[in-house]
Formats: structure tokens, C-alpha cells, sequence
């Protein structure tokens, strides 16, 4: 149409020349200025129709060691809690009707922390982790979202844990993607290591949020988004005591010559357990050695033999209440042969009588399934021992003024 208009508008001139036969100049004429402007109109659309797009990306991390009751805290103890927050989110809109328009967005957030053990009796570190957010996209061709955490923790630069989450979308043509996979995670680490003052724990991690679109002729959307959330408390975890302890025998006393003919059973071990905490503590077993103790006498201690033995059922397991103390037997017999009863005597006192005396610890658990160890020993204390070797001085000295 804009064509047949154009013909209309030229002709009279070019009939005018053919009449004159002169060549002359023609004006534009206003239906000529019409049709250029027509045509300024159509190149101004398209000219509007260069690809537009937008993408957007932020990332943060925070960090705060409080105590139980919300305030600052400087170090590092049993009833504090240690808190960090991490966010990241990104976006991209592109909007084209040309092939080929393209728009990314990348947000990251990083975290480090160090702190050190300041506190001494520390029994571990509880950890906890939450992980939340999620990602969607559209796109006429392709577009992209990715989420994805990941988080560390390392003590004296030994890692012991590391956890991760992800969420990602991704599109065909024509096709949306909204919250596939999820970024929904939350993990719980508890580490009984006993930590010492001085030990440094550290924690670690990202958390990126990553968007992509590519319009065919049309529209592209993608976004991502990720929460972190992870707290640190140090604890103390219950104790089991051991406040006295015996065996039986204690002293074995040979037959007239200073010679054993005859069998003795150790019955094993006898202690008055006790729980500091507000734990109730299974007893799961016992570990350990039994000497002949010479106290002195000029001969080393004898080694008897090393013992294991589980409480875990039977007339031997016992459980400790919070704050509660008893006492119990645990009757496990072990045999001392004639034969080894004689080769322990290596001093003048070893054939009036042997000494017997065990050091080791009892192996328990709490309500939790965390285990420990209280260690304990019978040998006397070195004020007890000179009193006894007093004693059995003046005993050898009555006993020598008898003989006379």
C-alpha cells in the first residue's frame, strides 16, 4: 500500500518532463514526507525492541557469641551459645523479542569464625545447622537457578564435620520450574571430645545463590534465595564418681612354710558409684589390673593380669540416678592358682602375706548413648602406706622378740 502511494505521488512528474523534454528538479512533495515518516516510525519500534533485562544479587553473613540470656559474650564456656545467620539471594528478568538476550546474577555469602576453649572442663560441643530457602525459573528457552549451601567445622585444623544443601531449577523451552529440591536442611553434630583449654574450634561455609535466562523471542525468569542459620554450645556432660572402692580379697595368707597349696578367688571389685549430674548413667563395664603390691618392701609390684568385663546385662548392671549415689558388688571371680601365688613372692614379707591392689575404670553411658570412663584405684594413699609399713615393722619386731 505504501508502495502504490509512491508511484501515484511520482508520476505526474515524470510526465511533466517527458512533455517538456527538459529535466528539472521536483520538490518532495507532502505525500513523499508522509511515506519517510511512516517509515521513522516502524525504525523507532524497532529500535524499542533491543533486549531489556535486570538481574539483582545480594549476600550477607553475621556472626554474634552470646550467652544464655542474649548478652555479648568475650570467650568461650559452658552456657554460652555461639549464633551466625548467612543469606544470599539473586535474580534475573530479561524481556526481548529478539533471539539471543541473556541475564546472570551470582550473590555469595562467606563465613569463617574461630574461637577458642577458655573454660576447662568442657566435655564437647553441641552443633546445630538449618539450611532453608528454595529457587524457581521460566524461561522461552533455557534459564537456571541454583541454591546451595555448604558448612564446615574443624577442631585445632582437623576437620570433624561438614554438611551441605541444595536446591536447583533448571528449564527446557517453554517450560517453569519452581522449588525443585528444596533448600530445606538441618543436621545436629554432637562431639564429646573433651575439648582443653587452648583447643580452637573454627567454622566454615557458603552459601551462593546463582540465576541464568535465555530468551528466545520472549520472556526469561529465574531466582534463588538460601537462609542459614547454626548455633554452637559448649556442655558438660554428667560424670560418674567413683567415692570408694575395695576388693576381696585384699591380702592372701599363705599356709604354715609360707607356701599357698590351695586356691584363691578374687571376687572382683566392689565400689560406691556416684552421679554429678542430672543424667541418669548405665554402667556398662569395668577395665582393670591387679597387682601384688609390695609397698616398699624392696621388690617391684607384681602384675597379675589385665581384666575386662561388661555389665551390660545380667546381675551386674546397675544404673546411677541423677545425683544419686550406691554401692555395688560386681561379683566376677577371677582364679589365683596356687602356682601363680608362689611365684609372686619375691620379699620376706610376700611369705607372711601378698597384697593385692587394682587400678583401672568403669566404662558407663547416658541417656544420650555418649560414653565415658571414671578411673579409680585401691592402692593406699602414701600417708596410709607409712602407717601400715609402721605397723608391720613393729609386728616383725614383736614377732622377732617372740621367736627369742
Amino acid at each position: 500500500m505504501k508502495s502504490y502511494r509512491l508511484c501515484v505521488s511520482v508520476l505526474p512528474a515524470v510526465v511533466a518532463v517527458l512533455i517538456s523534454g527538459q529535466a528539472k528538479a521536483n520538490p518532495v512533495d507532502p505525500v513523499t514526507i508522509l511515506v519517510i515518516a511512516e517509515y521513522g516510525v516502524e525504525a523507532i519500534k524497532l529500535l524499542s525492541s533491543i533486549p531489556t533485562y535486570s538481574a539483582t544479587s545480594t549476600g550477607s553473613a553475621s556472626f554474634s557469641l552470646v550467652d544464655s540470656t542474649g548478652n555479648p559474650a568475650t570467650v568461650l564456656s559452658v552456657d554460652r551459645l555461639f549464633r551466625g545467620v548467612a543469606s544470599a539471594n539473586s535474580s534475573v528478568d530479561v524481556n526481548s523479542d529478539i533471539f539471543g538476550s541473556v541475564a546472570d546474577a551470582n550473590a555469595l555469602a562467606n563465613w569463617t569464625t574461630t574461637f577458642v576453649v577458655t573454660e576447662p572442663g568442657l566435655s564437647g560441643v553441641y552443633l546445630g545447622w538449618g539450611a532453608s530457602g528454595g529457587t524457581s525459573a521460566y524461561s522461552n528457552l533455557n534459564a537456571n537457578a541454583i541454591a546451595d549451601v555448604v558448612a564446615s567445622m574443624s577442631l585445632n585444623g582437623t576437620p570433624v564435620v561438614s554438611a551441605a544443601a541444595k536446591s536447583e531449577c533448571h528449564t527446557v523451552p517453554f517450560s517453569d520450574c519452581s522449588q525443585n529440591r528444596p533448600l530445606a536442611s538441618s543436621e545436629t553434630f554432637v562431639f564429646e571430645n573433651s575439648p582443653s583449654v587452648g583447643d580452637i574450634y573454627s567454622i566454615a561455609g557458603s552459601l551462593r545463590a546463582v540465576t541464568h535466562a535465555f530468551s528466545a523471542g520472549g520472556s526469561g525468569e529465574a531466582s534463588a534465595s538460601g537462609n542459614v542459620q547454626w548455633t554452637i554450645v559448649p556442655f558438660s556432660l554428667p560424670h560418674l564418681t567413683v567415692n570408694s572402692l575395695l576388693t576381696s580379697p585384699y591380702r592372701v595368707v599363705p599356709n604354715a612354710g609360707g607356701r599357698f597349696t590351695v586356691p584363691y578367688q578374687f571376687e572382683g571389685v566392689g565400689a560406691s558409684l556416684g552421679s554429678s549430674g542430672n543424667k541418669a548413667l548405665t554402667v556398662k563395664g569395668v577395665d582393670f589390673k591387679l597387682y601384688e603390691k609390695d609397698f616398699g618392701e624392696g621388690g617391684g609390684d607384681d602384675l597379675v593380669g589385665s581384666y575386662s568385663f561388661d555389665f551390660t546385662a545380667g546381675p551386674d548392671a546397675v544404673t546411677v540416678g541423677p545425683g544419686q549415689s550406691l554401692y555395688n558388688f560386681f561379683n566376677t571371680p577371677i582364679t589365683l592358682s596356687p602356682t601363680l601365688l608362689n611365684q609372686l613372692i619375691d620379699t620376706t614379707m610376700d611369705m607372711d602375706h601378698l597384697d593385692f591392689v587394682v587400678e583401672g575404670a568403669f566404662r558407663y553411658a547416658d541417656a544420650l548413648g555418649y560414653t565415658n570412663t571414671a578411673s579409680f584405684s585401691n592402692v593406699p594413699e602414701p600417708a596410709t602406706v607409712l602407717l601400715a609399713m609402721l605397723g608391720m615393722s613393729g609386728f616383725a619386731m614383736r614377732r622377732v622378740g617372740v621367736w627369742r
